[in-house]
């Protein structure tokens, strides 16, 4: 269930919040006695935890603005939840372009949106636990087109990427990158209509889309282009044991419950690599805990 008037209203608390600790800000310069701060941010992780997620990005997070939601994603937002203290709640639906400012302007306490960890977003202010998955980038064509067997084929094709995202910011040598597009499923959209030759993003990203339109579409050159993306759940920065909490749902999640969700909605990836999608897709505990909430 989408609930919108609880980030608002959180909003509003913080904005209130803001104003008072700024009146003390300013009271304290001009010489009272004030106690000192004790520098902690409220948890996230009490009462309703207000996630942005999408809802159009098959086998990590689709349904209806008032539907149920489901998909790898949404496995990872239930992962949060504690019968006990909190519930997870799909509270924003999201774009990749506004991922981010959904934590700033105060309507997702959390993000859970096939969102990379990178250095740019990091020094942006948001912090990231995870990873939750690991993907190579790769380009989707349609399954009937043989025209791209090497990269030297990739000269003068129309290759679509999402804007605002770490495939948007990968140079295919000789490729026509200048067709871009808001949302995978738009770039889909150009390569089903023969406006583009290539749709290029995260390889699982594009599984979900194999097994959403099936026989339509292959995936080549995975690993090829780009880098290896790490999907994490993102934060403000300022709660860091949040973070670290976080942290540890995580490797819990992926010891015991990741193959099976991922079995569950990923299965174009699991056709594809049936022997080591593991391998090829899981992280590693040691590598969650050597990137998680690090600046």
């Amino acid at each position: 269930m989408i609930e919108e008037d609880q980030p608002v209203m959180r909003r509003i608390y913080r904005l209130l919040a803001a104003a008072v600790a700024l009146s003390t800000l300013l009271a304290c310069s001009s010489g009272l006695t004030c106690p000192p701060s004790s520098g902690k941010a409220a948890s996230l992780l009490s009462g309703t935890i207000a996630v942005g997620v999408t809802n159009d990005s098959p086998g990590f997070a689709v349904g209806g603005a008032s539907g149920k939601l489901s998909g790898f994603d949404i496995q990872v937002m239930k992962a949060l939840e504690d019968p006990a203290s909190r519930r997870a709640t799909a509270a924003t639906i999201l774009t990749v372009a506004n991922r981010a400012a959904s934590l700033k302007d105060g309507h997702a306490e959390l993000v859970i949106a096939t969102f990379s960890i990178t250095s740019d977003r990091k020094a942006d202010g948001i912090d990231f636990a995870g990873p939750y998955m690991t993907t190579p980038q790769a380009l989707l064509v349609r399954a009937d087109d043989n025209r791209m067997n090497t990269r030297e084929d990739l000269a003068g094709k129309v290759v679509c990427a999402v804007e605002d995202t770490t495939g948007h910011k990968v140079t295919i040598q000789d490729a026509n990158l200048d067709n871009p597009a808001p949302t995978t499923n738009a770039c889909v959209d150009k390569l089903e209509n023969k406006l583009a030759d290539a749709v290029f993003d995260d390889e699982i990203i594009l599984h979900g889309f194999m097994q959403a339109r099936p026989g339509k579409y292959k995936i080549i050159f995975p690993g090829a282009f780009g880098t290896i993306q790490q999907y994490g759940i993102a934060m403000e920065r300022g709660h860091g044991a949040d973070c670290e909490a976080i942290t540890t749902i995580i490797i819990d999640y992926v010891k015991k419950q990741w193959t099976t969700d991922f079995k569950a909605h990923l299965t174009s990836a699991v056709d594809a690599y049936p022997e080591d999608f593991e391998t090829r897709f899981k992280p590693a505990p040691s590598d969650i805990s050597r990137v998680s909430c690090k600046p």
